[in-house]
């Protein structure tokens, strides 16, 4: 499915990987973006976007993916669109409840909300959910336990609903981020959020990975909307694409 002429709409917005995916979408003329985060205001990414992009509908909504109900109460003030983004998340292994419920929790009520919205038998007219996990949810990473289990269950979540629902006129697309520059990742080295990892051992950790920046990861998902198939999950890291190959599912 081409971008081109289609409404977006992108949790997490108005950072990181969210923002770059905005950018990217807007270059590629979409005909209408919905922006959430948690901004009490609208923030200054989406007024810029707003004079950059003048022709393009582009709606900002305060919506905390963490509360089923504000989700849910969201998505009915939608009357049509085409792409999902789910990318809100946060990395912080010293607030263990609040990573399950944004990253997973908030995974879940958006595309179930979602499915409701988009499904053809409903009146819907189709289009893509597209779920951003990580390279640790299928790598799991000892320093970052709970991050990686809410990343291993949003890749479980968007299997088994690929497998179901692709009559729907639904396809599901699954991204997995390997180390990315964004402040997600800055701030939760810098306050020392590592699962019992100090200092020392998270420089030695950082030196792992090969880093990349969001805009590649914008720029591939783009792509990957055209020509990624139902129920695929792909891995980016240090700027390269591969796709993980899952056994089919037994039920």
């Amino acid at each position: 499915m081409s971008v081109a002429d289609k409404i977006v709409l992108v949790t997490g917005a108005c950072s990181g990987i969210g923002r770059a995916l905005c950018d990217e979408l807007l270059k590629n003329s979409i005909k209408g973006l919905l922006a959430w985060d948690l901004h009490s205001s609208e923030p200054e990414s989406v007024a810029k976007w707003k004079k950059d992009y003048p022709k393009i509908s582009i709606k900002y909504m305060n919506v905390d993916v963490s509360i089923p109900e504000k989700v849910k109460l969201a998505y009915e003030s939608v009357s049509s669109i085409d792409i999902v983004i789910n990318c809100a998340g946060i990395m912080d292994e010293s607030e263990f409840k609040k990573t399950i419920d944004i990253n997973l929790g908030g995974v879940v009520a958006s595309t179930l909300s979602a499915l409701e919205l988009m499904r053809k038998d409903k009146g819907g007219n189709g289009g893509i959910i597209v779920n951003i996990a990580s390279v640790v949810g299928i790598h799991a990473a000892s320093f970052l336990p709970t991050y990686s289990a809410t990343k291993h269950g949003v890749i479980a979540f968007h299997r088994s609903l690929a497998h179901e629902h692709e009559s729907l006129g639904i396809k599901f697309i699954c991204i997995c981020p390997g180390f990315t520059t964004t402040s997600l990742y800055d701030n939760n080295t810098k306050d020392g959020f590592y699962f019992m990892y100090n200092k020392e051992k998270q420089t030695e950790v950082r030196k792992l990975f090969k880093p990349q920046t969001a805009d590649v990861i914008a720029a591939g998902l783009v792509k990957l909307l055209n020509d990624g198939i139902n129920g695929s999950v792909w891995i980016i890291e240090g700027g390269e694409w591969k796709e993980e190959v899952y056994p089919k599912l037994r039920y």
